[in-house]
């Protein structure tokens, strides 16, 4: 790879990437730290965090966050307290969130009571920065940070109405990716977006590009993207992009 990206990726973010998921995690963490890129290593369990503090320790540039996938709540009942330690471990959290394509009403009861748990846990430890999931669910999820959260919250993909995102408050933050970028829902939220408010992700390796799963260094194409949305040059939009994270992660 050569011109301007090559200077430039080192400023670059990854905020929603799964490393740990990729065919083969290492050679994964390898090309990351090759391409200079911060990732932030989202988790879907609580176990899978501690398992990510060991499989990246020699890679600085990946953090492992503490998640809990809403659509894993149930089965994962049992190993909240275990969430709950590694939060007092970690200022980075995710994949947390509301997931409302669940139709049991027990279910969608104890996602929403776990999440209120964990905003209530994150807001009052203070400085936690949040990648959340909100499929169907963006309204509450909202509603549930409410405008005082002592911390910064992550919209991962979101995709819901325009309206919430006009409506948000300076600590929170929408991450893009190239499906959004592509996508006529992504368009619309993308065009409701003011700058300061977006952050990269890739969500490797969920995410595909050309059949293949979308590596941190893809991400690339979703800054290309945002340059020509918003007329601005690469350069530009990097350091708008540098700017928006320095201010996500900045304490408060």
């Amino acid at each position: 790879m050569s011109g301007p990206w090559t200077k430039l990726q080192s400023r670059i973010v990854d905020t929603h990437c799964h490393v740990h998921h990729y065919q083969d995690p290492l050679k994964t963490a390898r090309e990351i730290a090759e391409a200079g890129i911060k990732v932030h290593c989202v988790t879907v369990k609580p176990s899978e965090y501690a398992e990510c503090i060991t499989l990246f320790k020699d890679f600085s540039g990946i953090t492992p966050c503490i998640g809990l996938f809403p659509l894993n709540v149930k089965e994962e009942a049992d190993n909240l307290d275990l969430f709950f330690k590694h939060l007092k471990e970690t200022r980075f959290v995710g994949e947390i969130g509301l997931d409302y394509s669940v139709t049991d009403p027990n279910e969608l009861a104890l996602q929403q009571q776990v999440f209120r748990d964990i905003i209530e846990a994150c807001d009052s430890a203070g400085n936690k920065v949040l990648s959340i999931h909100s499929r169907r669910s963006a309204e509450d999820v909202l509603k549930f940070l409410g405008m005082d959260f002592n911390g910064t919250a992550i919209m991962h993909w979101f995709s819901g109405e325009e309206k919430l995102v006009k409506k948000s408050p300076e600590n929170v933050f929408y991450s893009v990716n190239t499906a959004m970028v592509k996508s006529r829902q992504g368009k619309k939220i993308l065009q409701a977006l003011r700058p300061d408010q977006v952050l990269t992700e890739t969500d490797g390796p969920y995410v595909l590009i050309n059949n293949k799963p979308a590596a941190p260094a893809d991400i690339r194409n979703t800054v290309n993207a945002l340059s020509a949305l918003w007329g601005k040059s690469l350069e530009e939009t990097v350091e708008i992009l540098e700017q928006n994270y320095q201010r996500a992660i900045a304490e408060r």
